[in-house]
């Protein structure tokens, strides 16, 4: 099993920091297909995503010693950068769903958890 990972190519794992220009005017308040239902059922979803993807990177941050290939851990530093941004992207995304009235705040307060932080 873990000789045919190897042939996913650690190589291709290269963080690129994308950042998309959200705010109040680009982002319209039923911004998944002009649909109130889908988009806040993705809202409800992409409440949970940015503590999802801490979680991911703490996990792996905390296995990175354990990691004695230097591909490996290359691969795996880049992954760890890559959550980051896409947790800043999605942290702008539900601050902007706040802004328009979504109490998306209200549900990443009452879950907070250190362990995330």
């Amino acid at each position: 099993m873990a000789l045919a990972n190897r042939k996913i190519g650690y190589g291709e794992v290269v963080t690129r920091d994308l950042h998309f220009s959200m705010n109040r005017e680009t982002v319209v308040r039923h911004w998944f297909n002009n649909d109130p239902w889908s988009t806040h059922w993705m809202n409800a979803i992409m409440a949970a995503v940015p503590d999802g993807e801490r979680w991911v990177m703490n996990s792996a941050r905390r296995q990175l010693d354990k990691l004695r290939d230097p591909e490996v851990r290359k691969a795996a530093g880049e992954f760890i950068r890559q959550e980051r941004i896409h947790a800043r992207e999605h942290d702008e995304m539900n601050a902007i769903c706040v802004q328009q009235g979504v109490p998306i705040d209200k549900v990443e307060a009452t879950r907070r958890l250190p362990a995330f932080e």
